[in-house]
């Protein structure tokens, strides 16, 4: 459907009309008109172009001479199954529907807007509006160009909606997010209400979604708090759900009174997935209980008043990982793991705080080589107690002496058990307590040695001093 030039250089738009359900192999639909009455399914490729170049080298009155000619109406329901490209150089609107299946990418290339003539007869480009009666996407939206776009339609979201390098992408009317959005060094706001947010007891939770900012903002607008002064802010991270703030500049805020304000700032409860990459900051002024999963990566930090471990749920499986900074006045660790870096992956991570204390919780220790070893650096005192769970990987054993823990604050108490992957007939391996640090020594099993049944020294005050009384398991559980 292209728009041919009349004989006197204009556009004259043309148009095609479909009477009954459409299923087309591919579909390119340029500055013309495409009237439905039933269901469209587009299996293949289908392009949504507007001709914008032409409308801006024609005479000031043919923008707005042909309207309709420039915006895509939607007047059935159209399924698109084979991908889409967009220019995003005008308007869809109409009484149809927009429904992009799984697997299938709806590419916006919006890079200036719908171009428009004011009321003084001046060209302007106002961000491009979808406005259908319905919108379902199950596969990928993604955004780029510098444009700005604004879904005004209720929007289903079971894939992802994502923004990269781009202008903002607002979703103004009802969100129900049970997929995944994600903000790339760009803007995407949710202006209209979020399924996914509810005010409780204990303040607003976010539930059942997925959220990723790289060197983004990504805006909610929840509202006012219950208490009617400020704005609403998510004080808890419900069950499948998924926070990852990656780099220095990610954010998620909420809007208020034209500003936007830090919406995690106040952020006390973890019972899903929170991840803090490369340098992401996450900053709480309340205590923190974290009852899930919790990452935090290198140059990263999560500041909080105080912080637990434990699940309120009893669904048992909490981790915190950790290759950046924690910062609490208190860390207790009641139940779960403590582990540097990620699973399977050796790290260094630093523990700000006054006291940490292991009441229940296990240590988990990678080791990679000699020189590649999980460290923990803690500026209090710490409190062991629970196992210390050791880990030598595919690789096999690393002989030697490993320094894993040190306490500015001095050490007190040692681990109930150590448990490892090695086989304990063939390898020894105790535990060493300084006065401010821990020590793990690995080496090979003696004949003298009791290291399959038997129990092994575990509390030294050096490397050199007797044993004084604490004993440990050495090997396997």
């Amino acid at each position: 459907m292209a728009s041919p030039r009349d004989f006197a250089g204009s556009y004259a738009f043309s148009g095609v009309r479909v009477e009954g359900a459409a299923t087309l192999d591919r579909l390119h639909w340029g500055d013309g008109s495409f009237e439905t009455a039933r269901p469209v399914t587009v299996r293949g490729q289908a392009t949504l172009s507007n001709k914008q170049d032409d409308w801006e080298g024609e005479g000031m009155g043919d923008v707005g001479r042909f309207p309709e000619g420039r915006i895509k109406h939607l007047k059935s329901a159209f399924r698109f199954k084979g991908g889409v490209v967009w220019d995003g150089n005008a308007d869809q609107r109409g009484p149809g529907s927009i429904h992009v299946a799984a697997g299938t990418v709806l590419e916006d290339h919006n890079t200036k807007g719908t171009l428009e003539v004011d009321t003084t007869n001046q060209r302007v480009y106002r961000p491009t509006e979808v406005a259908v009666a319905s919108f379902l996407n199950e596969g990928r939206y993604e955004k780029t160009g510098a444009g700005q776009t604004v879904i005004v339609s209720a929007l289903k979201n079971r894939g992802t909606v994502r923004v990269v390098d781009a202008g903002t992408l607002t979703l103004a009317g009802a969100a129900d997010n049970r997929g995944r959005l994600e903000a790339v060094r760009s803007r995407l706001v949710v202006y209209g209400p979020l399924a996914q947010h509810a005010q409780g007891p204990e303040g607003g939770r976010l539930a059942g979604s997925s959220h990723a900012v790289d060197d983004g903002v990504l805006v909610f607008n929840l509202g006012t708090a219950r208490s009617g002064r400020g704005p609403a802010l998510i004080q808890a991270i419900g069950q499948g759900t998924r926070i990852e703030l990656k780099g220095a500049g990610a954010r998620i805020a909420t809007a208020w009174f034209g500003s936007d304000v830090d919406a995690l700032s106040q952020l006390g409860a973890n019972d899903g997935e929170l991840v803090l990459l490369d340098g992401a900051r996450l900053d709480s002024n309340q205590s923190f209980r974290q009852g899930s999963s919790l990452t935090i990566g290198r140059g990263s930090l999560l500041r909080v008043a105080d912080f637990s471990q434990y699940s309120e749920l009893g669904a048992g499986g909490e981790a915190t990982w950790l290759s950046g900074t924690l910062e609490a006045r208190d860390i207790l660790l009641s139940r779960g793991s403590l582990g540097a870096g990620a699973a399977g992956e050796a790290a260094e991570g630093t523990l700000r705080t006054e006291h940490l204390g292991f009441a229940g919780a296990h240590l988990l220790l990678d080791i990679d080589s000699a020189e590649l070893y999980d460290r923990l650096f803690i500026t209090g005192r710490v409190d062991l107690d629970g196992e210390l769970r050791v880990d030598f990987g595919d690789a096999g054993p690393t002989l030697g002496t490993f320094r894993f823990l040190t306490a500015e604050g001095g050490v007190a108490g040692s681990f109930d058990r150590l448990v490892s992957s090695l086989d304990p007939s063939a390898y020894r391996l105790t535990a060493f307590y300084g006065a401010d640090h821990v020590e793990l020594k690995v080496p090979p099993c003696r004949a003298s040695d009791l290291c399959a049944d038997g129990a092994v020294p575990g509390r030294h005050g050096s490397l050199d001093a007797p044993p004084q009384g604490t004993r440990l398991r050495a090997g396997a559980a």
